[in-house]
């Protein structure tokens, strides 16, 4: 029967690592630079909240287009000025712009609910009733533009 040997190894006496001076110097850099990098991306944050915020309602007014065209059925995308909403007739779910965000609507007058309210309505053939829907936080502003004739949705920045 064969003996199987098992070696130990022993590393040198002399121990590696850091020393309290390293990690403390390591530290002190780590929050340096977190203190600069926090305020850089707090400034970015808002405008990435807006573009986001554009961007995600081109594209209900997209999805509300392409419905209209599967469903064969108009389908509307409501627009909320006064409480910065917006909601696509065939959802229960109100989408919310954040508080920043300020909105405005053109629409076709009777595509006008009421005084708040208006809304862009899509057809079956993939045509709208046309408008502009503008995003602004009073430092930049986008146009949300939806074509009448194509039903085409495009962000003018």
């Amino acid at each position: 029967m064969a003996h199987t040997q098992l070696h130990r190894w022993v590393i040198g006496s002399s121990a590696s690592g850091f020393t309290l001076l390293e990690l403390i110097l390591v530290m002190s850099i780590a929050i340096l630079l977190l203190g600069i990098a926090v305020p850089l991306l707090s400034k970015q944050l808002p405008g990435a909240q807006f573009k986001a915020a554009t961007h995600d309602l081109a594209a209900h007014a997209r999805l509300a287009r392409n419905l209209a065209i599967v469903k064969n059925a108009p389908m509307s995308l409501i627009i909320d000025v006064d409480r910065r909403t917006y909601q696509l007739t065939a959802e229960e779910k109100i989408r919310q712009l954040p508080a920043q965000i300020k909105l405005s609507v053109f629409t076709a007058e009777s595509e006008r609910i009421d005084a708040h309210q208006g809304a862009i309505r899509f057809f079956a053939d993939g045509s709208s009733t046309g408008g502009r829907i503008t995003l602004s936080d009073g430092q930049r502003h986008n146009d949300v533009d939806i074509q009448w004739l194509t039903g085409k949705v495009s962000i003018l920045e």
